[in-house]
């Protein structure tokens, strides 16, 4: 039995006392249009894509693929895709996971040391792209980046951890847009190329290559809900010496308590104090309940105060 205990005791204190809650959240405009392009290298060290908007393709970044065109990629993929990351009032997000179904072919031969990455997007709409808000708005990284060598030739999961810097970037009162490319044309570096065969990264949707929709998975504490304020009494009429005791019944959690009796003595700021009228009359009681959410006003309670010649309730 001591030894049920102690493991008892262990494991709380291995697990803690606050549990995060998840959130997983998908594309939320499956089949929305990737960018393609056809360019030469020095078209993408300056990010002077030619390409046009894709609308029946719904492949979400193919990052870049090669054939035997010296110096040409057969195309280029930069994808946007737009998740609703909408968490509960006052959330703290603890880590943020973006998969996608992706799959290589002969990668290494392509890009070199290169990898996919996850930058930031400030597209004019979050739901409705154009060709100008595939241009890089933002190169700063929101992910670690995935490594072409590591992507499976077969298709499978692969998944971007978010930094810092994207767990703060995610929206979380609505949608969140991510921008997928590669790392030679974000930062205009190590970019090469095969002439003798052919090389690709894809990642795609459900729609294409029998993958899986894009999706968020989101960490988070949830955070304090304002109390909704209430209380009880144990007496409506009380005779005088005798004291009133008041019931918090609040809910959400408040942590500290406001109570004023209406006499003219101090507030209580117990969570169940008592009280003692020293005169006749009728008064009123108010009680504020508050936690880290914010402040609950409980409905006001009246309490008749009578001497020993009245009758007592």
């Amino acid at each position: 039995m001591k030894r049920i205990v102690l493991f008892c005791i262990l494991l709380c204190l291995f697990v803690g006392v606050v549990s995060a809650d998840t959130l997983i959240t998908y594309d939320a405009y499956e089949g929305t249009p990737g960018y393609t392009t056809q360019d030469t290298l020095i078209n993408m060290y300056t990010h002077a894509g030619d390409g046009t908007l894709i609308t029946s393709y719904a492949v979400y970044a193919g990052s870049i693929a090669t054939d035997s065109l010296t110096d040409y990629y057969l195309y280029h993929y930069q994808s946007l895709v737009s998740y609703n990351t909408t968490l509960p009032a006052g959330s703290t997000i603890t880590a943020v996971k973006a998969t996608f179904f992706a799959s290589g072919y002969v990668v290494h031969n392509l890009g070199g040391s290169n990898s996919a990455c996850i930058i930031y997007a400030t597209p004019a709409s979050q739901t409705s792209f154009v060709a100008a808000d595939y241009q890089h708005t933002n190169y700063t990284r929101m992910a670690t980046d995935v490594t072409f060598a590591s992507i499976p030739a077969s298709p499978g999961m692969v998944n971007f951890t978010f930094n810092a810097f994207g767990i703060g970037a995610t929206n979380k009162n609505g949608l969140t847009t991510i921008m997928l490319d590669d790392s030679g044309s974000v930062d205009q570096t190590g970019l090469t190329w095969a002439d003798t065969e052919d090389n690709a990264i894809g990642f795609f949707s459900l729609a294409h290559g029998g993958g899986t929709i894009p999706f968020l998975t989101i960490t988070y504490t949830a955070g304090a809900t304002t109390p909704v304020a209430s209380f009880t009494k144990n007496h409506n009429t009380l005779r005088i010496p005798n004291r009133i005791t008041v019931t918090d019944t609040s809910t959400n959690t408040p942590t500290s308590w406001q109570w004023s009796w209406g006499d003219g003595t101090a507030n209580s700021t117990t969570q169940n104090p008592s009280h003692q009228y020293l005169k006749r009359g009728v008064f009123t009681i108010n009680m504020a309940a508050t936690n880290a959410g914010g402040t609950g006003v409980a409905a006001a309670q009246a309490v008749r105060v009578v001497g020993y010649q009245d009758v007592q309730e």
